[in-house]
């Protein structure tokens, strides 16, 4: 069985690689160790190797025959790939996308440092030289392959580290894998903490939201909220009683799709989302904290 993970910089994703390994026996061939290496090696960071691969594509290459021969030579045995684009070379995967709240992955690179060469001054420092070194990456992806790495159409799953432990991850995932063995799904799974609404709570229905508290549907099995991703954060177009339902269950995950544009014409342009945002306001957002009893990771600029 062939695993590829990969996800946002910070997801926790080379974790929960070692726990799947440590649980089921898989092996973990990984890219970003590989990468640190040669920029340490070089003397360089990683944000500076990524320019130069951007010029020099013999460090991809090295690193994608690779992964395609492992792929070709191991078939009868467990894998992960913990990859950037593993996804796109090793057949017969079931491939994974890890995404987090950006403030989140720059906390958890701030304890856990990786080296002198990814050195910070802060955590804000850190979320934009990750944003940053994630940009690049993706430019480089689409010159290199015409892939954009970030599509979360490339992934049989899509899952939300922001607030969940690497062990309860690996599980999830592990479940997952075995639930789809002809890799034919894809799921958005996100916590309902790390949904944003675009409508205020005192619109919404109370009976409705109850109703969905009495459901005893599995998350997979639910019908799924539409968002929108933009910069970096989920917003809910579409599913605003599902969401409230979710956290005032404390559900660890809701079931997400990309909007239908046809349906939701408005959103095409991101300025009317952000005009929405700035409507409803912050407030909006603390409302939705009160009554699920949490705080977000970190706010959207667009929320006045």
């Amino acid at each position: 069985m062939f695993l590829t993970i990969t996800g946002k910089l910070g997801s926790g994703k080379s974790t929960i690689c070692k726990i799947l390994a440590q649980k089921h026996g898989f092996k973990i061939y990984s890219t970003g160790e590989i990468q640190r290496k040669i920029a340490l090696d070089m003397g360089i960071s990683t944000l500076e190797l990524n320019e130069l691969m951007r010029k020099d594509s013999k460090y991809d290459d090295l690193i994608d025959n690779e992964v395609v021969r492992i792929s070709r030579e191991c078939r009868d045995e467990n894998i992960i790939f913990d990859s950037r684009m593993a996804f796109h070379f090793v057949e017969d995967a079931y491939d994974i996308f890890a995404t987090i709240d950006p403030s989140e992955a720059a906390r958890r690179v701030m304890l856990s440092p990786r080296g002198n060469e990814e050195t910070y001054v802060d955590q804000l420092d850190a979320q934009n030289k990750l944003l940053e070194r994630s940009r690049l990456e993706n430019v480089r992806f689409k010159e290199i392959y015409q892939i954009d790495n970030l599509d979360y159409s490339n992934y049989n799953l899509v899952i939300d580290t922001s607030w969940n432990e690497p062990e309860n991850l690996a599980d999830i995932i592990y479940k997952m894998v075995c639930q789809d063995r002809k890799r034919e799904k894809h799921q958005i799974l996100i916590s309902p903490k790390s949904l944003y609404p675009t409508e205020k709570l005192t619109n919404i229905n109370m009976d409705k939201v109850e109703a969905y508290r009495h459901q005893s549907l599995k998350v997979e099995d639910e019908d799924a909220v539409s968002v929108i991703y933009f910069e970096n954060y989920h917003y809910v177009i579409d599913g605003h009683h599902r969401l409230l339902a979710a956290l005032l269950d404390e559900r660890p995950f809701i079931k997400a799709e990309f909007i239908n544009y046809d349906k939701y014409p408005f959103f095409k342009d991101t300025n009317n989302l952000i005009s929405e945002l700035q409507h409803i306001g912050k407030s909006t957002l603390y409302d939705y904290e009160d009554a699920g009893k949490f705080r977000y990771k970190s706010y959207p600029d667009y929320y006045l």
